[in-house]
């Protein structure tokens, strides 16, 4: 069924392709590519910090036969990437990725990141006014310097996924301010029981990779009945009340 609605829809699944691109500053980066044919949408995927693009590999896979391109790469100082670790510098890393989806004839980007590749996809989301949605999983306020409250704010209302997890306290907290600080009128708001932390929550909980797979086809849309209110373990000093959406089944 799924292949005949892709060709009726005019695009074809791909597999995937080991890829080299190279960062604004000449660092080069290895990545994982599917491009589907006749795809104008298409998908950034960046890992967490000391993983690799390997942690997306199966989901690649899975957004893909859903229709649209997909890249995951190294970042720099990790996987089979060039150049020393370096968090800051790795928004480049980010911004090659986008740029190489482009140029392969895919307009419409989105970035999906887990934990410091959400903060990365932000601040790159931020700096792109064409990318066109932001999938969060795990996100800090600050990771190693990589920072993302002026970030998202500047995203502003563009379409914007937040996922957390009860394990992961610190960064129910950190989502919590995030989506208020971004619109918690566009922002959707998943937050799972248990589930790890980054793409760990996508092998922890089955159904988060159809919930995301899901919002990045546009099939999970905000709806004003549907809004929840979560208050978020903040800090002492800090105590924000965040609306967003809670998708299906997350409760």
């Amino acid at each position: 069924m799924l292949s005949l609605l892709l060709s009726l829809s005019g695009v074809s699944p791909a597999s995937a392709a080991a890829v080299s691109l190279d960062a604004p500053d000449g660092t080069a980066l290895s990545a994982d590519a599917e491009i589907v044919t006749g795809a104008t949408r298409g998908v950034v995927l960046i890992h967490m910090d000391g993983r690799d693009r390997s942690d997306w590999s199966f989901i690649a896979e899975r957004i893909s036969r859903s229709g649209l391109s997909t890249i995951n790469i190294d970042l720099r100082g990790h996987g089979s990437s060039g150049g020393s670790v370096d968090s800051i510098a790795s928004l480049q890393d980010v911004q090659a990725a986008i740029g190489w989806l482009r140029e392969q004839g895919v307009p419409q980007v989105s970035c999906v990141g887990a934990e410091l590749g959400a903060n990365l996809c932000a601040q790159a989301a931020a700096a792109d006014p064409e990318v066109v949605g932001l999938a969060m999983l795990s996100p800090r306020i600050d990771h190693g310097g990589v920072k993302s409250l002026g970030s998202v704010k500047t995203y502003g209302t563009r379409p914007s996924l937040v996922v957390a997890s009860t394990e992961d306290a610190e960064g129910v907290r950190c989502a919590g301010i995030i989506v208020e600080r971004i619109a918690p009128e566009s922002a959707a708001f998943i937050q799972l029981s248990d589930a790890g932390i980054g793409t760990r929550m996508l092998a922890r909980d089955p159904g988060l990779e159809n919930r995301l797979v899901e919002w990045l086809m546009g099939a999970a849309t905000l709806d004003s009945k549907d809004l929840s209110t979560v208050r978020p373990d903040t800090s002492t000093e800090t105590t924000i009340e965040t609306t967003g959406e809670m998708l299906p089944g997350t409760r």
